[in-house]
């Protein structure tokens, strides 16, 4: 049987500046400069992640579809105990991603907008986050092998020496999206 995985969402975070009033409740906090002038508007300095480079604006539509047979075999000999194991990862990653995180051909995702509509660009509607309107296809299969294989030799009732080899890998599905770029190997 295979896993499927189909993940559909879209981030758009904000930030805001907050505080604990004596009632325990959260309040938003207006900060104005020196001068008067408002920085915030009710609490929000920016509607993006303001405080963290205004990144993370996503929108996925994906579809992963992943096998794994797999194999084990044990044996006991004497006082050896071999192990071995055999997994047969392939899959494949279908669907679109859209988001500022990737790169700025796609620009970077922040413009002007009135929130409030009441006519006035105020210094956070000046920072208005949105999710690029350009889609980047997601069409790649993959597969590799892992395998593992292990020794233990009993020295005494008591006492063993142990040794195992594995090479193995994972598909990491969309936590690949907009991290550190890496090419998916191609099937066949």
């Amino acid at each position: 049987m295979p896993s499927r995985q189909d993940i559909k969402s879209d981030w758009l975070w904000t930030s805001s500046v907050q505080t604990v009033a004596d009632n325990g409740r959260s309040e938003l906090v207006d900060v104005r400069t020196a001068a008067g002038v408002p920085v915030t508007q009710n609490g929000v300095p920016g509607y993006s992640a303001s405080f963290f480079g205004n990144c993370c604006r996503r929108s996925y539509d994906l579809d992963y579809t992943t096998y794994a047979p797999f194999a084990q075999l044990g044996l006991e000999l004497g006082r050896f105990n071999i192990d071995g194991s055999l997994r047969y990862d392939f899959g494949r990653a279908r669907g679109s991603v859209a988001g500022s995180d990737l790169g700025a051909a796609f620009g970077n995702g922040i413009t002007t907008f009135d929130i409030n509509g009441d006519g006035v660009i105020s210094a956070a509607e000046r920072q208005v986050a949105v999710i690029p309107n350009v889609r980047s296809p997601l069409d790649y299969n993959y597969d590799y092998l892992s395998y593992s294989g292990g020794v233990n030799f009993r020295l005494t009732d008591s006492t063993a020496v142990f040794g195992r080899y594995s090479r193995g890998g994972r598909a990491n599905a969309d936590r690949l999206l907009f991290g550190p770029r890496s090419t998916p190997r191609r099937a066949g």
